[in-house]
């Protein structure tokens, strides 16, 4: 216990006031940090949906256009069905994402 009270004493701490406020402002500054992480994840997790529609729009990008320039080509339209659907919803999201 002695040893300890020697320890407070050399970081200047000669009270436990002073103790309890350091403790406080070390949990605050722990708390601050904690939010700025969470915000920070939200936005990484942002950015990396966009990277992935960005990679689908990528992707099947020739293959909506030929869909755009030949509208008439049902053939085509739905043997790509599922990549044509997929391109239109990351098109979209990605839209979405920048407007705001």
């Amino acid at each position: 216990m002695a040893d300890s009270i020697i320890k407070l004493r050399e970081q200047e701490i000669n009270s436990i006031t002073q103790l309890d406020d350091l403790i406080k402002k070390s949990a605050d500054d722990r708390q601050n940090l904690l939010d700025k992480i969470k915000k920070i994840e939200a936005e990484m997790k942002i950015l990396y949906q966009d990277m992935k529609n960005i990679n689908t729009i990528n992707k099947y990008r020739e293959i909506y256009k030929y869909h755009k320039k030949n509208p008439e080509d049902k053939q085509f339209a739905e043997e790509y069905y599922s990549e044509i659907s997929v391109y239109k919803i990351a098109a979209k999201e990605i839209l979405e994402s920048y407007r705001n």
